[in-house]
């Protein structure tokens, strides 16, 4: 199985910085066919997520815990390493260095993110003390009729939180009769770009007022997950 670097495809992505960088370096192992090979389980070493998640600055800032959740939502979704793997070498290791970094990293993980921005994105919401809002979450009309996919939701005010990105221009027309579908089945979008990822504040603001003045829903077991 290969993995190719569609998971560098947006160019508003970061992925030169801090440790994110440090794991694109070190994941780039090809095997001739032009691919990443899953099959060497290069994530199933814990010394390598240290070392991922080692660098020249304090861990314990913003920006390096942040990068550190990125690097293990890339390499879930990648199916690089499996989650409940990473969760037992935890518990069974509680004293190793970096097992502190690596829980709190894990505890934020979510392998249903399927981009770096979408990740940062999520924790800029969860680091505000706003609700988790559930990943990659399938939204239905009122009859059941599948209608996408969304980056973040809300279901307790079907809220929609989506991050476009560079390729959003190639599927634009396929975007916006998307969004309008969404609203005629009573959705409501909050869509935003790198330049609010690069206001502090901005998109915590937004959805934040959106969430106080929009109506509660009742949320289903399925809607929480």
């Amino acid at each position: 199985m290969l993995v190719q670097n569609s998971l560098l495809a947006d160019g508003e992505q970061i992925v030169a910085q801090g440790q994110l960088a440090a794991l694109i370096r070190q994941v780039q192992v090809f095997d001739g066919r032009g691919g990443l090979d899953i099959n060497q389980s290069i994530f199933g070493n814990f010394n390598f997520i240290e070392r991922v998640f080692a660098s020249e600055r304090d861990l314990g800032s913003r920006r390096d815990s942040v990068e550190s959740v990125v690097a293990v939502d890339m390499a879930l979704h990648a199916r690089l390493v499996d989650l409940s793997k990473l969760e037992r070498h935890i518990q069974a290791h509680p004293g190793e260095k970096g097992i502190k970094r690596l829980r709190r990293a894990v505890r934020l993980a979510d392998p249903r993110s399927e981009s770096p921005m979408e990740t940062r994105m999520r924790l800029e919401l969860i680091r505000a003390r706003l609700p988790r809002p559930s990943v990659q979450a399938e939204l239905r009309d009122a009859t059941g009729n599948f209608i996408g996919r969304a980056d973040l939701y809300y279901p307790d005010r079907r809220l929609v939180v989506e991050y476009d990105g560079q390729n959003h221009q190639d599927r634009l027309v396929a975007d916006l009769r998307r969004q309008n579908a969404l609203v005629n089945a009573g959705y409501h979008l909050l869509r935003f770009t790198a330049a609010d990822m690069r206001t502090p504040g901005s998109i915590v603001t937004q959805v934040r007022r959106a969430r106080s003045v929009l109506a509660t829903y009742p949320v289903s077991p399925d809607e929480a997950a």
